[in-house]
């Protein structure tokens, strides 16, 4: 909602701004930068629209995917272990869901409290004491898992979640700078300096195409 709340405030800009009196290869830019090789088919650069256009399509739908298969590998991980434990952890907060991933049991981990707050406050008591108390896991949030196979494929299908959310977020990565460069060459393109420099590009069967030229 939020995204397509600043998409339209955006367009909108661009609409009130086209009819100043702004050079064209600002609002081309503009307009590139919005929706990546739209700019371009205004200064008949289409074969190059359609580079950056296709391009915007195969980064989205790679990021949706990953996306997909993160929330996948997530929900798979919580329906298998509430199998393998014969209890819904479909409410457990996530701080204990990635405690989940490295104890055998909730018990294992309150256990390993005491340690840990002697080896942060050694010489405090009172902060032992409140550091084991904020971080024990109550019997409503238990878990003891049967064997370490059943930890560890639940370990796994964690891993690999965020495996692909990492994937996401450089997909994400590679949207902006295709937004980005595609505001650029619109730039240069509609720019009088730059007519006199040549692109072209296209895809292939197994191979993308690219060459720059100059005209004297």
């Amino acid at each position: 909602m939020m995204k397509n709340t600043i998409l339209i405030f955006i367009l909108m800009i661009f609409t009130n701004v086209w009819a100043l009196n702004i050079p064209q290869e600002v609002v081309q830019s503009g307009v590139s930068l919005v929706i990546p090789g739209l700019g371009l088919i205004k200064v008949q650069e289409e074969n190059t629209s359609r580079i950056f256009a296709g391009a915007e399509i195969v980064i989205a739908a790679t990021s949706i995917s990953l996306f997909l298969k993160s929330e996948y590998e997530e929900n798979n991980s919580i329906d298998f272990a509430s199998y393998s434990l014969n209890k819904d952890i479909s409410y457990y907060p996530e701080e204990v869901l990635l405690k989940m991933e490295s104890y055998m049991s909730s018990d294992e981990y309150n256990a390993s409290l005491p340690v840990k707050a002697r080896q942060l406050y050694p010489n405090n008591v009172e902060s032992q004491i409140s550091y084991i108390e904020s971080n024990l896991i109550p019997d409503s949030l238990s878990w003891d898992y049967s064997s370490e196979v059943i930890k560890n494929q639940y370990s796994s299908m964690r891993a690999s979640s965020r495996r692909f959310r990492e994937y996401m977020f450089y997909s994400f990565s590679a949207l902006a700078v295709n937004h980005v460069s595609s505001a650029i060459f619109t730039y240069f393109k509609a720019s009088e300096f730059f007519k006199p420099v040549k692109f072209n590009g296209g895809f292939g069967m197994n191979s993308f195409i690219f060459s720059l030229g100059v005209n004297f």
